[in-house]
């Protein structure tokens, strides 16, 4: 599943290993990437609902790299190369989507199991964006604001892109 929309958006990355590189894939990174991802969530009863939401974050890791004013050469494109990630995220609001009335009973319930770093490649991990296990219990709709941060370390590296036909 992903989100309606990802508000809050917002990223850093500084340079902070070698000092004077004698390449730009040299120069180590640390980035910080965070926002609030809002979306819906059906619950199926008392039981507990396990659903994941993906965040893409392309457009965030175009900005670590104007950051880093680096820009691809012809025929290939930037990847950020994880060495370390750390992930946290946190339910900001639920918002229940029905009408209830002072005798119904509000059992409801939601929990964020684990928030993993997405990585594109076998042998190299490139930041691929996050991913947001969550678990929900009600039989009613919620509106959710997940608020996230992922801290990396790593290096902006260029790789050369295949062609589209073969």
């Amino acid at each position: 599943m992903e989100p309606t929309t990802i508000d809050s958006k917002g990223c850093v990355a500084f340079p902070v290993a070698p000092l004077t590189p004698s390449t730009p894939d040299e120069q180590k990174w640390v980035a910080v990437v965070s926002g609030i991802a809002i979306f819906e969530l059906q619950g199926s009863g008392s039981q507990w609902t396990h659903e994941e939401l993906r965040l893409p974050l392309d457009d965030l890791q175009q900005d670590i790299f104007a950051m880093a004013q680096r820009a691809p050469s012809d025929g290939h494109h930037l990847r950020f190369v994880i060495e370390y990630t750390a992930n946290v995220g946190a339910i900001n609001s639920i918002n229940v989507m029905s009408n209830w009335n002072e005798s119904q009973e509000r059992d409801l319930g939601c929990a964020i199991e684990a928030v993993e770093t997405n990585f594109i490649g076998h042998k190299i991990h490139c930041f691929d964006g996050l991913t947001i296990k969550l678990a929900v219990s009600s039989e009613h709709a919620q509106l959710l604001r997940v608020g996230f941060q992922s801290t990396l370390t790593g290096w902006i590296r260029e790789f050369r892109t295949r062609d589209e036909l073969g």
